[in-house]
């Protein structure tokens, strides 16, 4: 699974200190919703074919789970490959 979600529990607390977020019903096709809370507001995304994924809280934050936060950043890391201006991922030719 390419997700900065992989190894993370279904539901974990996160910091989140604002109260900007996505609206459910509006998201875009080309984003698939990788994360709610539990009142349904929309706290993490992807794009369904570029490697773009992002998350409305902070996972490198002290009152997020320090494992689960820098579990994120590790996998974002490792499954967010940069693109070239075409798309394309850059070096995969």
């Amino acid at each position: 699974d390419e997700s900065i979600f992989v190894g993370i529990p279904a539901s974990f607390e996160v910091a989140r200190y604002h109260s900007l977020h996505g609206i459910k019903d509006k998201m875009p096709e080309c984003l698939d919703i990788t994360a709610l809370t539990e009142d349904n507001i929309v706290m993490g995304i992807r794009h369904k074919t570029l490697p773009f994924a992002a998350v409305q809280f902070h996972p490198e934050s002290i009152l997020t789970s320090p494992s689960h936060g820098m579990k994120i950043l590790k996998n974002a890391l490792r499954f967010l490959q940069p693109v070239d201006i075409e798309g394309e991922v850059a070096n995969s030719k």
